[in-house]
């Protein structure tokens, strides 16, 4: 079972997370080949972490409510808020396997919250369709309560070169499945992982 889990920094937390980063990397390296995809959303100038994104496999809700509370930056108070739903994955990939020709590459976290009932599932297979098709999109899928299954909209990673090319990619996706006045997050968003060994 796929869930996406969207960790939302608390203020005033910045000098945690490198005295915690090799405890926090240690405790991710037993759940690499479960990844779709993982790494921290930034501040609009991509400087400062704001939060920590993980697609991950595991057994049951069970399994992911064990597997935030016991991540060490959640343990150190650096998380405010946790969004953990089930991801329902419309490209059948991971990050790892997304190839960029840019040396310098601006992605973002893109997250479209429902306001409605779920849409048919004509139109979801539609967008499946059409996301893969897309060459500037890392992940995607639709969102979903863990407890109930109940629709909760959709979150894409892209490679675009703003926040506004951003926004772009998904207004249509998001009047179609929850209307005009769906509400849209957009934040700075990269890679993570252990960095590699110089």
């Amino acid at each position: 079972m796929l869930f996406f889990i969207y960790c939302r920094d608390r203020p005033g937390t910045q000098d945690l997370r490198p005295r915690l980063a090799e405890a926090h990397w240690a405790y991710m390296d037993p759940y690499e080949a479960q990844m779709v995809a993982r790494g921290p959303t930034l501040s609009a100038d991509g400087e400062a972490m704001t939060g920590s994104l993980h697609i991950i496999g595991l057994p049951d809700l069970a399994t992911a409510r064990r597997y935030v509370v016991e991540e060490p930056f959640h343990g150190a108070g650096v998380y405010e808020a946790v969004d953990l739903l089930v991801w329902d994955d419309a490209l059948g990939r991971t990050m790892w396997d997304f190839r960029s020709a840019a040396t310098d590459p601006i992605r973002f976290l893109v997250i479209s919250h429902a306001n409605g009932d779920e849409p048919e599932p004509s139109l979801l297979d539609r967008l499946r369709a059409e996301w893969r098709a897309a060459p500037e999109l890392i992940a995607a899928g639709f969102l979903r309560s863990p407890d109930d299954g109940r629709w909760a909209g959709f979150a894409m990673l892209a490679e675009v070169p703003d926040e506004s090319a951003a926004r772009r990619l998904v207004e249509a996706s998001a009047a179609g499945l929850h209307g005009p006045a769906s509400e849209v997050e957009v934040h700075r968003w990269r890679f993570g992982g252990r960095p590699a060994a110089r």
